[in-house]
């Protein structure tokens, strides 16, 4: 998703996210910011704040709980858009959305079993939904959201 972002992204503005502290060197793709682990959550908050798009992978951490419920809190949902990486769709990519959806207090639309993200737009998830997501599918979905967030 990275390399997705990457080509993507930049036509929007710069792409960026955080380093994991663990990384021995960053990886490709956006450009990463590396803090303390007690000043990522400021981090994370003032780059929500300055973004103009939001893309989120979710995942199992409580790092990651910590985002989607920031997110929430600092009402940036109709900015945001929510991945699951390819691997994971279906069961535990299921139990991902699930999760992110009740933590808005949405409910979850039929069709988890093949969806790899979703956005809420006018308070409604679309969800971005295929059997077995290709990359070029990843591609549409983020082409997708930053046109109708233009």
């Amino acid at each position: 998703l990275d390399h997705v972002m990457l080509s993507e992204g930049g036509h929007h503005g710069p792409t960026v996210a955080l380093g994991s502290p663990d990384d021995a060197r960053p990886p490709y793709g956006a450009a990463r910011g590396y803090f303390e682990h007690g000043d990522w959550k400021h981090a994370v908050s003032k780059l929500a704040i300055d973004a103009a798009h939001i893309v989120i992978v979710l995942d199992e951490t409580p790092g990651v709980a910590w985002e989607v419920n920031a997110l929430h809190r600092n009402n940036h949902i109709a900015k945001t858009l929510f991945m699951i990486k390819p691997g994971r769709v279906g069961g535990n990519g299921a139990a991902l959305i699930r999760g992110a959806l009740s933590a808005y207090g949405l409910a979850a639309p039929e069709g988890l079993s093949t969806a790899f993200g979703f956005y809420i737009r006018a308070g409604r998830v679309e969800l971005l939904a295929t059997p077995n997501p290709a990359p070029y599918a990843y591609v549409v979905a983020i082409r997708q959201f930053f046109r109708r967030n233009a």
